[in-house]
């Protein structure tokens, strides 16, 4: 059976604007965290590394970052992760690709800064204790994206004359639109049962 998701394809997506900013979310946790270990539910209990429980999560929807230098990164990650005493930030930072380095030290001087901040106002939580809860938090939230741009890509077509003068291709957009509206329905409800605290 095949994922819900399945026929959504991050590539083809025109406006990647509001994506980007979620993918780079994710980027930023495997940047600062891609070799610990999180508890993946979805693996009986068993525990991956950050980098592989992204990488199972969007393979099992068949979802590739839209960004390319994000889709290289998560790869890299996936061929180091393994490599005897790896650390994610080190080696990104230190990256050969210019591209890839720069982007690693802007993601993390941000976690800097924000923790210099919340250590004036409150307690820090360290963020690599709640990756379980962040990383699949965030991979919703990106799914869902996908589902909203997918919704209106699918209102547009219901709006074509060839697809309004033709009763099985309406029934069919009509189908996959419904599909789609549940499937936003139940991320939303997770989401909302996994509200993150500030």
């Amino acid at each position: 059976s095949t994922s819900p998701i399945a026929s959504l394809h991050s590539r083809e997506i025109e406006s990647a604007s509001p994506l980007y900013a979620q993918e780079r979310l994710i980027i930023q946790q495997l940047i600062r965290h891609g070799e610990k270990s999180i508890c993946g539910g979805e693996n009986n209990g068993q525990e991956l590394s950050a980098a592989e429980y992204v990488a199972m999560d969007l393979e099992a929807d068949n979802i590739v970052f839209s960004t390319p230098l994000f889709a290289q990164l998560l790869e890299d990650l996936l061929q180091h992760i393994n490599d005897d005493g790896f650390a994610s930030e080190r080696y990104f930072i230190s990256h050969p690709n210019p591209q890839i380095s720069r982007l690693a030290v802007d993601l993390a001087e941000e976690k800097y800064q924000l923790s210099k901040y919340h250590s004036k106002t409150q307690t820090v939580v360290d963020e690599s204790d709640r990756l379980s809860e962040i990383i699949p938090h965030l991979l919703i939230d990106y799914k869902m994206s996908l589902v909203e741009i997918e919704l209106k890509k699918m209102l547009n077509q219901l709006r074509m004359p060839e697809v309004t003068n033709n009763p099985s291709k309406s029934l069919e957009v009509m189908t996959r639109y419904k599909q789609l509206l549940e499937l936003k329905q139940q991320m939303a409800k997770i989401l909302g049962d996994r509200v993150i605290g500030a």
